[in-house]
């Protein structure tokens, strides 16, 4: 009797949850567009999230690794990875003086490619090109095939500084135009620098930053170096370093200029007060949702990709990844304009996320960006 007093209690407490859904729906039609447009955009993102969150539960986690890399054992790619010979070959990293930038061209540099470092901050990119030479030396000594200080002189030689900053356009100009002047050539370009600011900072161009370092850095220094890319005897491989944090963001194109344009205070009424609500424009030191910012610009970032595949030069192919892959053993097995994680082709939207995008978004994208930096004067 009690389990079926217990199942006309649930019964019943699924009546009322259905009639407060049938209220909230009725309610939701009966509002104006620009609130219903509100309030489903707001639990479209919850339910995105929500998704994220139990898939990334099961997928990025220690477990989750670990059984990726005993697959990686059994496929032969790690493998293909440590037998790596890139010797001669010229690679750039951006962002390259901490954290996974600096793990790629730690990597690259103990198989023999020439690795040219691209840090914002000179004293932090010397630190870097010293503990890569010096760490690189002593594993090479330890392994008994060279005098540390020969392998010590030779890592000076291949790990070498640039000072740039990615969100600046003429910073990423002034790098380009000495590389392809000096003719190196380009094997790989590894676009790592990134940042997510929960305030508003402007960059040198006075676009904020998150945007112009991840989006309009990223494409800025792909587009300036690709004629070094498309010079080089051999294939050639561009990644850039996304997140899995784009499944949740819609692909944002048309006005992104505007949008992402900082001012130093809110816009004027007509009566010539500041309005308090700006309308969605950027303020200089106003408070924003970084990790929502990112989320874009990693999408923006994917975007990017699927447009210069589309359209790809012969022996050029480009790649978006997701944190912590191993990117040269995608360039030896994987086709060009993907997402991948964990050396496998991954999803490029949730199921039922509704962040799909027309076919000809990702160009539009390429064209809203190009624009941005022919207004700035630094043409690509």
């Amino acid at each position: 009797m009690s389990g079926l007093a217990g199942g006309f209690r649930r019964l019943g407490a699924l009546r009322l949850s259905t009639l407060a859904a049938a209220g909230a729906t009725a309610t939701l039609l009966a509002a104006s567009p620009p609130t219903r447009r509100l309030v489903m955009s707001a639990a479209g993102a919850a339910g995105r999230a929500a998704q994220f969150l139990a898939t990334g539960s099961v997928r990025y986690t220690a477990g989750a690794y670990e059984a990726a890399a005993r697959r990686w054992a059994a496929d032969g790619s790690e493998a293909a990875v440590a037998a790596a010979a890139l010797d001669g070959k010229h690679y750039v990293v951006s962002g390259a003086n901490a954290g996974l930038g600096l793990e790629v061209a730690r990597g690259l540099a103990a198989h023999g490619g020439v690795v040219h470092l691209l840090c914002r901050s000179e004293q932090r990119g010397r630190a870097a090109v010293e503990e890569l030479v010096v760490d690189g030396a002593a594993a090479a000594a330890a392994g008994g095939d060279v005098d540390r200080g020969a392998a010590e002189a030779d890592l000076r030689r291949r790990v070498l500084l640039h000072v740039v900053d990615i969100s600046s356009l003429a910073s990423i100009d002034t790098f380009a135009a000495g590389y392809l002047a000096d003719g190196t050539p380009l094997h790989g370009l590894v676009n790592n620098a990134g940042v997510m600011l929960d305030t508003v900072i402007p960059s040198a161009d006075g676009i904020e930053s998150v945007f112009a370092t991840n989006t309009l850095g990223t494409f800025a220094l792909t587009e300036r170096l690709l004629p070094a890319a498309v010079a080089t005897p051999g294939p050639s491989v561009v990644v850039v370093v996304s997140s899995a944090g784009m499944l949740t963001a819609d692909l944002e194109v048309e006005g992104v200029a505007t949008a992402a344009t900082v001012r130093d205070s809110p816009p004027a009424s007509p009566g010539g007060a500041s309005r308090p609500d700006s309308g969605g424009t950027l303020v200089a030191g106003a408070r924003q949702d970084g990790s929502a910012a990112y989320a874009v610009t990693k999408r923006q970032q994917l975007a990017l990709v699927e447009a210069w595949a589309a359209t790809a030069p012969p022996g050029v192919a480009f790649h978006a990844c997701h944190p912590a892959d191993q990117w040269e053993a995608m360039r030896a097995r994987l086709g060009s304009g993907g997402f991948w994680f964990d050396r496998a082709p991954a999803a490029k939207h949730l199921w039922l996320g509704g962040t799909g995008y027309d076919e000809g978004a990702p160009a539009a994208l390429v064209a809203e960006l190009r624009a941005l930096v022919d207004a700035k004067g630094q043409g690509v």
